[in-house]
């Protein structure tokens, strides 16, 4: 049987997923079956679990295949992955876990002549001592492996239910009695803020250090969140909670967390952006091309357009279409983009989801995005201001990271994140970058796909350099825009007002038309408001 290496190359993620299995299997068989593979099991007669375990988790955690892996591909998976997503119960586990790889990326290089081959293979020599201790090094492992570390060693069978329940007893138990800065959660969460500290060096990121252990926070047991607020109202100051349940508590964190921001770092306006305001006209191209480009993508859609089982979201082919007809096209080189690869798209399809005007249905065995008809003949009679408003308020109250599958992103929303970050935007007129690493800081807080909605909303101007080759698209420079400060402005006073706590929030039924009383003396176009 011939192996298709290069099986999962052109893939999106729901088609690859579907065959990930048996393209395991068949790369096992082959290999085993293959010279290399019989010398191995001359003397491991056992093979196959840790080339499975590669495979599987390098393309599901990295979306890394074979024929296109590099060394530092590889590391990371050796270093960064296996230890935090898989779990051992015994150090044994891992003794032929280097030797078995040496000989998969052996027979590898011999039947398919990669190009990373040889690298790979002697990185893999190097790891050999240090590996096993990594795998079972609670400062690589994440919070679930650590519990399973930390039952194992107080000798407790973690391989059974009764085993799992004894351990989660005494885990309770012990948690109840000692401070909660000894917890092994508590420290797991406050982990994640020292990784961000040491990526920022002195120049500590405040707005990433928020969202990450906010983040944090939202993977852990209700328990577990009680113990971490209560750590945080006696220890370091933070105003107390008395939320009935986490979730309430989280977002009374957020918040409090917020507010400082808010309250420090947003004059009100002055007279030339009051008149900045009055005086800004509305219309498909203007401020930005939201509502051109919205519209585009209204039409695109009309007749339905497929969509991935997983994450509903809408397959290369038809990004990359989409994409050619925007005002803005972006230019990239990527060979398997992705939706969130054109962060244009991915802003574009976070306002079809939060407004409602596009559903998913199931058609057959298939997904597809349509339009609500309901929904979308009372957009049509919006004029064009009233759109313009529907479309920044669905961003900035009522859009949410996990609405795009980021589901470790914690409470803050889009328009947190706006607030959060725009004062170092606007810091000055215009930044340059020179390279990709310049910016990538702004992947995570506040979002590619938020930078290129601030664009499309006439907030900011966004300069995009030739990308190089193989890679995706380039930043070049980001400029804000006076009608950036002025917005930024009266949704920031508005925010204040609400007690940074929307009623959309609670309830997504109701109206639209939140931002309205802050807006509509600078806008008196805008009267109507989406229906859903």
């Amino acid at each position: 049987m011939t192996f298709l290496i290069g099986q999962l190359d052109n893939l999106d993620y729901d088609a690859a997923e579907s065959i990930l299995e048996e393209y395991i299997i068949e790369a096992i068989q082959n290999f085993v079956n293959s010279e290399t593979g019989q010398e191995y099991l001359d003397n491991h007669p056992i093979g196959g679990f840790w080339t499975g375990t590669f495979i599987e988790m390098a393309y599901i955690y990295g979306g890394y295949t074979l024929s296109k892996m590099t060394k530092g591909n590889a590391q990371e998976i050796m270093e960064y992955i296996l230890p935090r997503k898989l779990t051992l119960f015994d150090p044994s586990d891992t003794d032929d876990a280097i030797d078995e790889l040496i000989a998969f990326w052996t027979y590898l290089h011999k039947a398919y002549k990669l190009r990373s081959a040889k690298a790979i293979i002697k990185y893999l020599h190097s790891i050999k001592d240090q590996f096993p201790r990594w795998m079972f090094d609670p400062e690589r492992g994440g919070m679930a492996k650590n519990f399973m570390i930390q039952g194992m060693e107080a000798g407790y069978d973690m391989t059974t239910q009764q085993g799992l329940q004894a351990f989660q007893a005494e885990y309770n138990q012990n948690l109840s009695k000692r401070p909660p800065s000894t917890s092994a959660d508590i420290k797991a969460v406050l982990e994640e803020l020292d990784q961000a500290m040491l990526l920022e060096g002195e120049q500590i990121d405040m707005e990433e250090l928020v969202t990450r252990f906010l983040g944090a926070l939202t993977e852990l047991e209700p328990e577990a969140i009680e113990d971490i607020i209560s750590m945080l109202e006696a220890e370091i100051g933070v105003e107390p909670v008395s939320s009935a349940s986490p979730s309430e508590a989280l977002g009374n964190m957020r918040r409090s967390l917020i507010r400082e921001s808010l309250e420090t770092e947003f004059s009100p306006l002055s007279a030339e952006e009051k008149n900045i305001l009055q005086n800004q006209a509305i219309s498909a191209t203007e401020p930005g091309t939201i509502l051109k480009d919205f519209q585009t993508t209204l039409d695109f859609i009309s007749e339905g357009v497929p969509v991935s089982s997983k994450l509903k979201q809408l397959s290369a082919k038809f990004v990359i279409d989409l994409n050619s007809r925007l005002s803005h096209p972006i230019d990239s080189d990527l060979k398997r983009p992705v939706q969130k690869s054109y962060p244009n798209i991915h802003g574009l399809y976070l306002l079809l989801r939060t407004t409602g005007i596009a559903k998913i249905d199931a058609r057959g065995k298939k997904l597809q995005m349509v339009l609500n008809p309901d929904v979308y003949a009372s957009w049509q009679k919006l004029n064009a201001t009233e759109k313009y408003f529907t479309l920044l308020e669905a961003w900035l109250i009522r859009s949410h990271p996990k609405m795009l599958g980021n589901e470790r992103s914690g409470p803050l929303t889009m328009g947190d994140r706006l607030i959060s970050s725009w004062s170092k935007l606007a810091q000055q007129e215009s930044v340059t970058f020179k390279e990709a690493k310049d910016y990538d800081f702004l992947s995570y807080y506040p979002g590619f796909e938020n930078i290129f909605l601030m664009e499309m909303f006439g907030l900011l101007n966004l300069t995009l350099s030739k990308p190089a080759k193989g890679e995706g698209w380039q930043m070049k420079k980001l400029q804000p825009n006076p009608l950036g400060y002025a917005l930024v402005k009266v949704f920031c006073s508005a925010c204040i007002n609400a007690d940074l706590q929307w009623d959309s929030q609670n309830d997504a039924t109701l109206p639209f038309g939140e931002l309205q009383p802050a807006l509509q003396r600078y806008f008196p176009e805008w009267q109507q408001t989406l229906s859903w």
